[in-house]
């Protein structure tokens, strides 16, 4: 049983710090008993269950053997060989051979077999699990890439570390289609959302048509994005969408027409005055003057004469 003092505390702490770094864990509450320990850990870079596993490992084997700091290295090395995570008085003995550290090389995106032939050039052992968990994604040098089926979508300890030869190398190996399957019959199919941006509107229906949607295809405009061209989508790209829910784009705003600089008045608005030509574009009969309102040419009556001016 372990006995709760500033040595045994001291020594449990520099223990569990040393493979949270070596394996890259993020410690968020740890609890030491008298002969185990629990802890809540935070795997950032989907590291499995295994990191869990090599912290019982490191713990184990110093607190049992009360080997300090020293006993805590070798342990988190992989050179003593227990899994187990209860704190006993031995191990489980790791046998002799080269325990000299070793830069993990990167083998991401790798197939197995490409994976396994450069971790075994440097001397380390691997253990590759096939793994439905992937997903279709994955950030990789700052941009989402496909892990292609039969291809590693994580490894641990992560790329550019020091490790010891005798420590295994943990690969997940994809174990799905990346780029799309079955939902059954009510939602279709899924597929990977393609990259539109850049394209004209009509060619990225049609390529979002090709993957099976049969759902409208929505236009949102915006003045982000050049006039006509896509320049980003929803769901976005990359990412796994069904057949049967809504689309959409979001495009440049169309141009405004270009103004008139012709100087010609602007007749738009104004009532057609051509109602009352005839088919030659002249006045029809109705519109011309009658004779009676012409003015006559007949010169006036003189007045009668006054019967005075006649004697």
């Amino acid at each position: 049983m372990l006995r709760p003092d500033a040595e045994t505390n001291n020594a449990f702490t520099y223990c569990l710090i040393e493979a949270a770094q070596r394996y890259q864990v993020e410690v968020v509450l740890p609890c030491a008993l008298s002969n185990h320990y629990r802890a809540c850990i935070y795997l950032p870079h989907r590291v499995a269950s295994w990191a869990m596993i090599k912290m019982g490992l490191c713990a184990g084997v110093v607190m049992g053997l009360a080997g300090g700091a020293a006993g805590c290295q070798l342990a988190a090395s992989g050179v003593l060989g227990t899994h187990s995570s209860t704190f006993s008085g031995g191990s489980s003995g790791g046998g002799g051979g080269d325990d000299s550290n070793v830069t993990v090389p990167n083998v991401l995106l790798m197939s197995r077999a490409e994976a396994e032939a450069a971790l075994g050039r440097v001397g380390l052992q691997v253990d590759a699990t096939p793994d439905r968990t992937c997903g279709s994604t994955i950030d990789y040098n700052d941009q989402k890439t496909v892990v292609e089926l039969g291809h590693v979508c994580s490894q641990s300890p992560w790329r550019g570390q020091t490790t010891s030869r005798r420590l295994k190398v943990y690969l997940k190996i994809q174990d799905e289609n990346p780029w799309g399957g079955d939902l059954g019959e009510t939602r279709g199919r899924w597929f990977l959302m393609p990259d539109v941006r850049g394209m004209q509107v009509d060619k990225a229906r049609a390529v979002v048509r090709d993957k099976g949607v049969s759902k409208e295809i929505k236009i949102a405009y915006t003045d982000d994005c050049a006039a006509n061209i896509v320049c980003r989508s929803f769901p976005e790209e990359l990412s796994r969408s069904d057949t049967t829910s809504d689309k959409l784009f979001y495009v440049g705003r169309p141009p405004a027409p270009p103004p008139d600089l012709s100087g010609k008045p602007d007749d738009r608005g104004k009532p057609d005055d051509r109602s009352n030509l005839g088919d030659k574009g002249k006045p029809s009969d109705k519109d011309k003057p009658s004779d009676k309102d012409k003015p006559s040419d007949k010169k006036p009556a003189k007045p009668a004469p006054n019967p005075g001016d006649l004697f």
